[in-house]
């Protein structure tokens, strides 16, 4: 769900935006320019890459059953994540008009 949200709103073509590692060279992370420190900056780096067009290459692993405790909450860091997302997409002024059209 939070990969396809991310996809629409940035129109961008990402598998799983919540795992994985990412590796952005020091041009590219300067372009996005990242400010959260927290669960929001996976996304951030990818809306961040969807903005500045950057070639981005997504390699397929293979996941294992996890060992230990998970540290997430999927409630609560899901909806950081969604939070973060519509903020984000809100700041557009295109998408500002969407929604007040919507409601006009």
């Amino acid at each position: 769900m939070l990969t396809r949200m991310l996809n629409t709103l940035f129109d961008a073509e990402f598998s799983d935006t919540h795992s994985g590692f990412r590796v952005f060279t020091r041009e590219a992370l300067d372009a996005m320019d990242p400010q959260t420190t927290g669960m929001e900056f996976a996304p951030e780096m990818l809306i961040g890459a969807a903005r500045e067009d950057l070639s981005v290459e997504e390699v397929p692993i293979t996941y294992h059953p996890r060992v230990g405790d998970a540290k997430l909450e999927s409630f609560r860091d899901g909806w950081r994540h969604i939070r973060y997302m519509i903020g984000e997409w809100g700041s557009n002024v295109a998408a500002v008009r969407v929604l007040a059209g919507l409601f006009a």
